[in-house]
């Protein structure tokens, strides 16, 4: 028996075949879209005080919750365009208040059980030497990644 390419192909079988991919695409896209929409982030009240006994000022109370925005923002979910690296080197070059500030108040209201130090380290980076200074530095305000 003799088969000839491309004569047993039927364009009609593609075209269900592709509708089937895209079909299939469509559904997960939706779903994480839902599961996005739907997943609920804990308002959280940001202290006046850091835990040191340091009061923040207005100026350093927006840095903080904009940088912990811009982390979680940053980290969460599938981040296939790659990372913002100027936002992990306005992070590490804080003064030590905002810096830890920023760390707390990223766990409390984005953590879900989990601290900045561990969100770093289960990302990947393709500047990873600043991601591990700004580990580093974390733990030595005992903010460890496990």
């Amino acid at each position: 028996m003799k088969v000839e390419v491309g004569k047993d192909i039927n364009p009609k079988d593609i075209m269900i075949g592709s509708a089937v991919i895209l079909g299939i695409v469509a559904v997960f896209v939706i779903v994480m879209v839902l599961i996005k929409k739907f997943t609920k982030v804990q308002d959280v009240e940001l202290p006046k005080d850091t835990n040191w006994g340091r009061t923040l000022t207005d100026v350093e109370q927006d840095q903080v919750i904009r940088l912990a925005d811009a982390l979680h923002f940053d980290m969460n979910g599938w981040n296939i365009w790659g990372h913002d690296r100027s936002i992990y080197q306005e992070y590490s070059m804080t003064t030590d208040k905002v810096f830890v500030a920023t760390a707390n108040y990223f766990a409390s209201k984005y953590g879900d059980g989990e601290n900045l130090a561990q969100w770093l380290k289960d990302e990947a980076f393709a500047f990873s030497a600043l991601t591990d200074s700004i580990i580093s530095r974390l733990q030595k305000f005992g903010i460890y990644a496990q």
